[in-house]
């Protein structure tokens, strides 16, 4: 028996199912939603590994515009109004001879060409001065010592200067860290033994202006300084067994074997200029006449740390000649002209004419070879780089015009002539190109023109000056200037890279919103199609059930029969 319409009978409305609605809805998507994707895949996507697929149009735009961008800096040193001031032909080298001194320059170029001549006479110091010995078994006891005073020299010399540190109810780091709190002095607790320390207190910076005078008063415990509680006399903390002490000059000895201290006191004390006196085991020594005294020893130990007063490296300036002109400043830096940074490490032999530091600035010629195949490279690999877009079938660059005339404009400035009259170009100054395209550099006939013609090579790509047809006066840009300008313009405002990208994303952005809305429109149409086949599925159900009571009387009247 036949089947009959929509095959009813035969149980058909399960056939309008999911299945069939996806088999449709997938079918109509290659033709509307996917032609799109491969659009969009075209601009955004990444090459994979396996090489089967490369980059889409934006990654291969980035990557000419940096390609361009390398060109860029290539060019760089041949433009002359660089913004680091310094070109290729601008670039110098550097011979030193000699230990005295060190070279240095925040660039070479800035620096004139000659020779320097440096002898260092003397190196500037800072005062160093020590304590004496400490235990470490007092180190956090208070010293309650009375005050210790440093004053510093100044420019005039005169310590004018001073600051004052009471150590009453301060331990030896205390003390220390109070001393450092004045920019132009330094002091530190130093561990010169096993069990002992000492106090350094140094000038902040070197040379005479910066000398320290330090002074303290009562016992002195910490060895610096001679002065008592009065400024005008001194007061010894030990006394010498045998000896020479010097006051103001005039010496006074012990044999430290028939005489005794209070016969030491008694020598001074018999002086005309000095009063002194021998009390509790100290020697105490003034000035008949109240003025400040001088107090040196020789050979023994006065409670003094040292012959100068615990000073261990006296302050004084550098002494040096540059060039014949003599220098006497604080520090060992001296900067002289265009730039050149000398500092003083060691004192040449005063005995030895001939001992003393050089260096010769020259103007060094040999970087253009190296800076101009660095421009031929980076030229060529751009050449390659777009090329490859240009002529390949399955590359996914669109606006193939645009890279046609960026790569038309910079041969046009690069192979174009230059100078006042034309007469300068890169083919007869030592660059050739080949049937391909390559550009390279003639080494043999460039360093002619280094050797011969070396202004001739700075014209190509440095601006000249003269005037139009009327006698004006103008300028006529080199090929750095004008290669430099017009790259560097590309992918700015309205460069041709910077329109290029913003037409590549208003294509990316119009594609994205394509996509939404045939995907919206096809989810909306199946949506439709599926409520649709299910009432058509009920319908035909129904149908189908009618025709099986149908049937089944048909058969029974002819059974009947």
């Amino acid at each position: 028996m036949a089947d009959g319409i929509l095959g009813l009978g035969s149980g058909q409305a399960s056939t309008l199912n999911q299945e069939l609605i996806d088999k449709l809805k997938d079918a109509e998507r290659k033709s509307t939603v996917e032609p799109i994707e491969n659009r969009l895949d075209a601009i955004t996507r990444v090459a994979s590994e396996d090489g089967e697929t490369s980059d889409g149009e934006k990654l291969k735009l980035a990557a000419i515009t940096a390609k361009a961008n390398e060109l860029l800096e290539a060019v760089e040193p041949f433009y002359q109004f660089t913004s680091s001031g310094t070109t290729v032909f601008d670039l110098k080298s550097a011979n030193t001879t000699g230990t005295s001194v060190v070279f240095d320059a925040a660039s070479e170029s800035s620096l004139n060409t000659g020779s320097t001549i440096v002898k260092v006479d003397q190196l500037a110091t800072r005062d160093v001065y020590q304590s004496v010995l400490i235990n470490s078994a007092n180190l956090e006891n208070d010293i309650n010592d009375g005050e210790l005073t440093i004053a510093i020299a100044g420019d005039d010399g005169l310590f004018s200067e001073s600051y004052t540190f009471n150590t009453a109810n301060k331990n030896y780091e205390e003390l220390v860290t109070e001393i450092n709190y004045n920019a132009n002095i330094t002091a530190s607790l130093e561990k010169v033994s096993d069990d002992s320390y000492r106090i350094v207190i140094k000038s902040a910076n070197s040379g005479e202006a910066n000398a320290l005078k330090i002074s303290q008063s009562t016992s002195q415990s910490l060895g610096f300084g001679t002065t008592s509680t009065a400024a005008n006399s001194y007061t010894s903390t030990d006394i010498p067994v045998a000896g020479s002490i010097v006051i103001d000059g005039e010496t006074f000895t012990l044999d430290g074997t028939t005489e005794s201290y209070q016969d030491l006191a008694t020598k001074i004390d018999a002086s005309a200029t000095f009063n002194a006196s021998y009390e509790n085991d100290k020697l105490i020594i003034s000035r008949v006449d109240g003025a400040e005294v001088s107090v040196t020893q020789d050979d023994f130990n006065f409670g003094l740390a040292s012959s100068k007063n615990g000073q261990t490296i006296q302050a004084q300036n550098l002494n040096a000649t540059v060039n014949g002109v003599e220098y006497d400043i604080s520090s060992n830096v001296i900067t002289v002209d265009g730039g050149l940074k000398i500092t003083a490490v060691e004192a040449n032999d005063p005995n030895n004419p001939n001992d003393y530091s050089t260096i010769s600035i020259e103007e060094d010629s040999t970087y253009v070879e190296t800076y101009l195949q660095n421009f031929v490279n980076k030229y060529n690999e751009l050449v390659e780089l777009v090329n490859t877009e240009l002529y390949s079938a399955d590359s996914p660059m669109r606006d193939t015009d645009s890279l046609r005339t960026m790569m038309e404009s910079i041969k046009d400035k690069i192979f174009k002539n230059y100078g006042e009259n034309g007469e300068f170009n890169i083919f007869n100054l030592g660059l050739d190109l080949d049937k391909s395209g390559t550009l390279s550099v003639d080494t043999e006939r460039l360093n002619e023109v280094i050797a011969d013609d070396y202004e001739s090579l700075k014209s190509l790509f440095f601006d000249s000056y003269g005037k139009d047809a009327n006698g004006e006066s103008q300028t006529i840009m080199g090929l750095g200037s004008e290669l430099k300008e017009y790259i560097d313009a590309l992918d700015g405002f309205e460069g041709i890279l910077y329109t290029y990208e913003e037409r590549l994303t208003e294509r990316q952005e119009t594609l994205e919103e394509e996509k939404e809305k045939a995907e919206k429109a096809l989810e909306s149409k199946y949506s439709l199609l599926a409520q649709q086949f299910a009432s058509y599925a009920t319908i035909i159900t129904q149908m189908e059930s009618s025709f099986s009571g149908l049937s089944l009387m048909i058969e029974q009247s002819v059974a009947s029969n």
